[in-house]
């Protein structure tokens, strides 16, 4: 009975880490952003909302070396809210190639950006919320909350629309 519980936990162990891989090679690639459309909210309602379209590329890399891949990223428009705040967090600026990414779960549901501050220790990020993935697209959405009680209280939301 122990042998065949340690071979069900080495078969899933094994499952996982194929998933895993197979989430990294979907998510890489040249994507061309879309369309960036973000909300703006006054308590918890939509106030405004604005699209940019055909803003430019991210080049995400699977390095399949590291427990992080490199995230490079060019615009031609604007920067998204949410690469900016990291990169600000980062002190660096928001059109560094530094950044890096990965799926934050097996499922894909949720993608992770995030850049390496200069003392080397602090590492600012920000979580999307993973709306469609597809072989050709994603899209992708970062909230901000107005109210650490209720985070559901939203202050932004930002959804990204990328294409291969």
């Amino acid at each position: 009975m122990k042998k065949l519980g340690l071979l069900l936990i080495v078969v899933l162990s094994l499952t996982s880490c194929d998933k895993e891989k197979s989430v990294r090679k979907k998510m890489s690639g040249n994507w061309t952003i879309s369309s960036i459309e973000a909300s703006y909210y006054t308590n918890g309602l939509v106030d405004s909302t604005k699209v940019i379209e055909n803003n430019g590329t991210w080049n995400m890399v699977d390095n399949e070396t590291r427990d992080y891949n490199d995230f490079i990223y060019t615009h031609t428009k604007v920067n998204p809210r949410s690469i900016t705040s990291v990169a600000t967090a980062a002190g660096r600026s928001a059109d560094s190639d530094e950044m890096t990414w990965y799926p934050d779960d097996e499922d894909s549901e949720r993608m992770v950006v995030w850049q390496l501050a200069p003392d080397g220790y602090t590492e600012p990020r920000v979580v999307f919320t993973v709306l469609e993935s597809k072989q050709s697209s994603l899209v992708i959405q970062y909230v901000e909350s107005d109210d650490l009680v209720n985070p559901r209280h939203l202050k932004y939301k930002e959804v990204i629309t990328l294409t291969k």
